[in-house]
């Protein structure tokens, strides 16, 4: 009897004591925190932030909460960046790695794979599409879609629609091209070169110049002036830099369209030429768009990313970062278990996720996710009194491009 009570007793202790409380997933968020591109690092962990404040809020993901782990790859170099991601995989022991980008080679890649841990990344898509043709990866995929249009899009806008619409009608068919030494970087701009020439445009500069901090640019402007082109093509992507480069421009300008890569996208570029920005034109493979009517998620997502941290959110990785968090949520629940690694990753590569940035399927082949209408469309933007004006063939897009404010002063001196 004395058995009977207290087997009796443990089982009323067993079923009235609180349950078992579940371990946190574990998230590694490699991205350079300091450096060049700290401003990036920031708008990719801002982004995430919120989408992971809202799914702890609504009760984690099967239960469990979410753990952010930041790692930081600085200036990216390969050696700082694969340190980052052995101590995120080995020592802090997370259970996927997420991020918009962390590094210039995708040495973290190889690493995660090594693991056996899922990583998600979104950029690099020229080296990811190499990388998976020449090795079979298991955990890795992009929620980036493929950069080849980066190399066709601005030649057909300048050479065709907007000569035709009569928005730019370049008088010389002169384009210079200014490239930085990195491999996303020489890939667009080498590829905006070709398929230029190949609709007859003559090249009056070509230059190259380091990744890193750059403060002067008069030297090579001073080479663009000699003989001035119709469209100035810079591929540094630093904000800094591109602002410095359009500050210097400014001093004595060409009557040419100046076309930057990325860096423009972040409030820290229009923050620091203010007023000057306007007429700059970018664009970007993917982006979420701001608009009450033609997009109420990302008008909703950016006035929340405004609240949260007290500044408008850029047009790519934060977007692309929110998006993230709730497509690895819908993998875990697919999956049915954050700690299979092998079905997360597996059901990450299932996706079919409706974001702010667009429709997330993957391409098996590429590990990419798919562009165009139906999935993720490109956008080309235009600055404007301080905003990013959506131009060119995007359906969303309300008006195209308008000239420049120094291209008439400008043709009074140079034409």
């Amino acid at each position: 009897m004395a058995a009977a009570a207290a087997l009796g007793g443990y089982g009323i202790y067993e079923a009235t004591k609180p349950p078992a409380k579940k371990v946190p997933i574990k998230i590694g968020f490699p991205a350079p925190f300091t450096g060049p591109v700290a401003a990036d690092g920031a708008e990719m962990l801002h982004g995430a932030t919120i989408a992971i404040e809202e799914i702890n809020d609504a009760g984690g993901i099967l239960g469990h909460q979410l753990e952010v782990i930041q790692g930081d790859t600085e200036d990216m170099e390969a050696g700082k960046v694969s340190s980052v991601a052995e101590k995120l995989l080995t020592r802090d022991m997370v259970d996927v790695m997420m991020t918009g980008y962390c590094s210039n080679t995708l040495v973290e890649v190889d690493i995660a794979e090594q693991y056996k841990v899922p990583y998600i990344f979104a950029g690099l898509s020229q080296l990811w599409e190499k990388m998976t043709k020449e090795k079979q990866y298991k955990y890795v995929w992009s929620t980036m879609v493929s950069y080849s249009p980066y190399r066709t899009e601005l030649p057909y806008l300048v050479d065709e629609r907007w000569r035709k619409q009569g928005n730019f009608v370049p008088k010389r068919n002169k384009f210079a091209l200014i490239n930085s030494e990195n491999d996303y970087s020489t890939y667009i701009g080498n590829g905006i070169k070709e398929n230029l020439l190949k609709m007859g445009w003559t090249i009056t500069l070509d230059e190259t110049v380091a990744f890193g901090t750059i403060t002067e640019w008069r030297p090579l402007l001073e080479k663009i002036r000699a003989d001035p082109p119709d469209l100035i093509v810079n591929t540094d992507y630093i904000p800094a830099n591109e602002a410095a480069f359009l500050e210097q421009f400014l001093e004595d300008p060409t009557p040419s369209l100046v076309f930057m890569q990325y860096g423009p996208s972040l409030p820290e570029f229009i923050e620091l030429t203010g007023a000057k920005s306007t007429g700059v034109i970018w664009y970007t493979v993917a982006a979420w768009i701001s608009d009450p009517d033609l997009d109420p998620a990302g008008y909703a997502y950016e006035q929340k990313f405004e609240k949260r941290w007290g500044v408008k959110p850029g047009p790519i990785y934060a977007g692309f970062n929110y998006d993230m968090a709730y497509l690895y949520k819908q993998a875990v629940e697919k999956a049915g278990d954050p700690f299979n690694r092998e079905a997360v990753a597996n059901a990450i590569g299932n996706t079919d996720y409706k974001g702010i940035v667009g429709r997330y399927v993957m391409d098996p082949a590429t590990r990419l996710t798919k562009s165009g209408e139906e999935y993720i469309p490109m956008a080309t933007f235009q600055i404007w009194d301080g905003k990013q004006v959506l131009i060119g063939r995007n359906p969303l897009a309300k008006q195209d491009l308008r000239e420049p404010p120094w291209v008439a002063k400008a043709r009074e001196k140079y034409d």
